[in-house]
């Protein structure tokens, strides 16, 4: 049986870890938790703003307890050095980083998920040892581009997340990747705007730097929350994976699903792992999705949108039967996701009980 590798936001949290480790027990041979992602503000550059990860009082000393938790469960750690931004480079603390990041390499951690292409060499060259990811937020789009990241020291790629329905453009990429001996990884449930979404770049690099999100309404997550808001379709837009997509997408070549929520709450994104690790959901869509309407200064949209439903409308297949029809054809053209929205939208109150 093939087993089906996950890897899940890290809250550094020591109960998470152990129910984590009970979901391993449940639903092995089947699926795996194999590394936690993630970062403690602080201690190097993320592309997280600092206040919407979990406040934890975690120095090098705790976080060497925790991987060896970890360890023990069989699951690695790896550090989210995921920031597009190091500043003007005569401005740039790599001595210090360098001093950062040894401390870490020490006590265990050896992955690091990077997005700049100047850190990725300096720190192969500095750890050779270590394992470099490069970020979704690198937004690969060819093999031109993994045989790039592989020069300058990468070992696995997550994918740009607007590919994941772009499947002539998965096998190729995933294709070069397996060539070059690198894991090819992709975001299961990121909701970002379809489009690409414009605000995409701008939106981690604001995110990097701890920009107030009070100012400009909210901006970027107000815009993203209104966009949502006027038109729901914009969800079925959004590149996700269902859990049930989980052995197609393994079929091609995908080697691990990544599920997002390090930001939220830790029993938000166990229930979201959960129902991953299943391979199977039939509820709301937006049980799978990290909200962030607290970000854009809005209540939840209440929303139900049936997957159990999505799936009878054989959804998927339309984009495996026509390829990278979302990068040729405008949403005001093609208006799938949009007929598909309403045959698969329920009320809340009709909704059923799962």
């Amino acid at each position: 049986m093939m087993m089906f590798k996950f890897s899940v936001g890290n809250t550094w949290d020591n109960s998470s870890l152990d129910t984590i480790g009970d979901l391993n027990r449940k639903y092995r041979p089947q699926s795996e938790v194999v590394e936690l992602y993630g970062s403690i503000p602080g201690i190097t550059p993320t592309a997280r703003a600092a206040d919407r990860l979990p406040h934890r009082e975690m120095g090098i000393p705790e976080i060497a307890v925790y991987v060896r938790e970890a360890r023990k469960l069989g699951i690695a750690i790896e550090w989210t050095l995921n920031s597009p931004y190091i500043g003007p480079t005569q401005d740039f603390g790599w001595d210090s980083l360098k001093s950062s990041l040894h401390s870490l390499y020490d006590v265990g951690i050896v992955r690091f998920v990077i997005t700049h292409p100047l850190l990725m060499k300096l720190v192969r060259q500095e750890l050779p040892g270590s394992v470099l990811e490069v970020s979704t937020i690198a937004e690969v789009e060819s093999p031109e581009q993994v045989s790039a990241w592989h020069e300058l020291g990468a070992n696995n790629i997550c994918g740009k997340h607007e590919l994941n329905r772009n499947f002539g453009a998965l096998w190729s990429i995933i294709g070069e990747c397996h060539r070059l001996g690198m894991e090819y990884k992709v975001l299961a449930n990121e909701t970002c705007l379809p489009g690409p979404c414009v605000m995409r770049s701008s939106c981690y690099l604001a995110s990097s730097v701890d920009s107030n999100r009070d100012l400009y309404n909210h901006w970027p997550f107000g815009y993203c929350e209104r966009k949502r808001t006027e038109n729901p379709s914009n969800l079925l837009r959004s590149k996700f994976i269902l859990p049930q997509w989980i052995p197609l997408y393994s079929s091609i070549g995908v080697d691990t699903f990544k599920v997002t929520g390090r930001t939220l709450p830790s029993h938000v994104v166990l229930s979201i792992l959960d129902k991953y690790m299943s391979l199977e959901w039939k509820g709301n869509l937006l049980d799978l999705f990290p909200g962030f309407s607290h970000l854009a200064g809005t209540k939840p949209q209440g929303l139900f949108i049936s997957c159990e439903e999505v799936d009878k409308q054989r959804f998927l297949q339309y984009f495996l039967d026509h390829g990278r029809l979302c990068s040729l054809k405008s949403c005001h053209r093609c208006r799938y996701c949009e007929a598909a929205y309403q045959k698969t939208r329920r009320k809340p109150t009709d909704a059923p009980k799962t």
